[in-house]
């Protein structure tokens, strides 16, 4: 059975619990593991940076998954090989693919609107955290905001063989009056 699962932010505590209505996003990779290309990441897309197009300052509800289907490609400050970012209003959505995701979490800010998501589905066995899991976060780009968010990835960790570390660090921030928001990927 296939679930789709949403982490959600409460205070310094993340909570796994099923989603709703949990942004769209394509399905895990279905790829045999063993094979190389499963770890490959999704190809890079390019679309209109943020100063080219910046969000307006109307406050919007969420976008729904149809939205997102549509949404158009945003080219960031930053970005690495294997993220994804686009846009819906002043929505932004980073969809990370082709390593073993091991959590999302929104490390300073606002959490207003802030959705974090990994694909659950790994599986059972020896080589589960080894899997391609999938990693999204969205939220809102609003005049005066700031956020630090985390993508962890299995891997070798502190207590042996198998752990946590860090896979990526998305920034956000929109100083008062600028004329649009800085988002990175590192």
């Amino acid at each position: 059975m296939n679930k789709r699962w949403m982490l959600t932010i409460a205070g310094a505590a993340a909570l796994l619990t099923p989603a709703a209505s949990a942004p769209a996003v394509p399905a895990a990779p279905s790829a045999n593991p063993s094979a190389s290309a499963a770890m490959a990441p999704a190809p890079h897309v390019e679309g209109k940076t943020l100063d080219a197009d910046p969000p307006s300052a109307e406050i919007s509800k969420a976008p729904k998954a149809e939205e997102w289907s549509a949404a158009p490609a945003v080219k960031l400050a930053r970005n690495v090989p294997g993220c994804n970012a686009y846009r819906v209003r002043e929505w932004l959505k980073i969809h990370c693919s082709g390593f073993p995701g091991a959590g999302a979490s929104l490390v300073s800010g606002s959490r207003d609107g802030v959705l974090v998501w990994v694909d659950p589905a790994g599986g059972e066995g020896p080589d589960a955290m080894s899997r391609p899991r999938d990693a999204e976060l969205v939220f809102p780009l609003r005049r005066g905001d700031g956020r630090l968010f985390q993508i962890a990835q299995f891997g070798e960790g502190y207590d042996g063989p198998i752990g946590w570390n860090n896979a990526y660090a998305v920034s956000e921030y929109w100083v008062d009056g600028e004329p649009a928001p800085i988002v990175t990927i590192r």
